[in-house]
């Protein structure tokens, strides 16, 4: 799809509007843009923090937003959870913001008995917290999982995000998640299309990383477009089963092909 049908542009945020609490070159200036022409939405697999927060965080930047505008897989797996085992007794595996979104969101959160887990990213977890949860998804309690990111970087490596969790469950238990939810699976897409009002097919996804950013777009039929600035680089478009529509250095650059496109209609 040309850019200039696109009605709503989501925008994955670290490594493609920011990095750690840094804005990339321009990242404003394209946003401010972009929402005075359409809306805007910002979409995260990162489940441990919440929305307001990231509201607060876009604010700390200068880029005016409201907890609308935001979608993570933790929203999307309360969705999920809603629409499909409304009411059930669901424990939280993750962190206090998790929990405190899922109680928000609706979900009935409890500490024993569960009869669904909900799994996402944490970092103040030991031995016996992950024996407890395995030993409740090998008796037999299902669980749904915010997003499958194997890592996250950060400052100086990475750390080991909800998909490597999944992979010690499902080794340890021999099960499965009932879903996945953040990007690219579906509960993410339907959620997020939903929020922004519009057909999938008039939407854009602006990311930096293929599997799952890209691969988002790729599944919902949106215009997808790759930015360099994070975790993929452009030998690695050129070698992904599908290349992305649109390939940029940065968001600035994707702005600026935006404004010449507009300015041509």
């Amino acid at each position: 799809m040309n850019l200039e049908c696109v009605q709503c542009f989501m925008f994955d945020l670290d490594g493609t509007v920011w990095l750690s609490d840094t804005l990339l070159p321009r990242a404003k200036e394209t946003l401010d843009f972009l929402r005075a022409r359409g809306k805007v939405m910002y979409l995260t697999n990162n489940a441990s923090v919440s929305r307001e927060k990231y509201v607060e965080k876009l604010a700390r930047l200068s880029i005016p937003a409201s907890v609308y505008d935001v979608y993570t897989s933790a929203t999307a797996a309360i969705d999920y959870i809603n629409a499909n085992m409304k009411g059930a007794r669901v424990y939280v595996f993750g962190t206090t913001d998790l929990v405190q979104e899922a109680r928000d969101g609706g979900v009935n959160v409890c500490e024993k008995e569960p009869e669904l887990i909900l799994l996402g990213f944490k970092t103040d977890l030991n031995f016996n917290d992950l024996s407890a949860l395995c030993t409740a998804i090998r008796n037999g309690v299902p669980y749904v999982a915010t997003h499958a990111d194997p890592f996250c970087p950060v400052e100086g490596g990475i750390i080991p995000d909800a998909g490597a969790f999944i992979s010690l469950i499902q080794t340890a238990t021999g099960k499965k998640p009932l879903a996945v939810c953040g990007k690219p699976y579906e509960p993410m897409l339907a959620g997020a299309v939903k929020a922004c009002g519009t057909e999938a097919k008039y939407c854009a996804m602006v990311g930096d990383r293929l599997s799952t950013d890209m691969e988002f777009a790729m599944r919902g039929g949106m215009t997808s477009v790759l930015v360099l600035t994070g975790d993929a680089t452009k030998a690695d478009a050129e070698k992904y089963r599908r290349a992305p529509d649109y390939v940029f250095n940065d968001i600035g650059e994707f702005g600026d092909a935006v404004k010449s496109r507009c300015r041509k209609i």
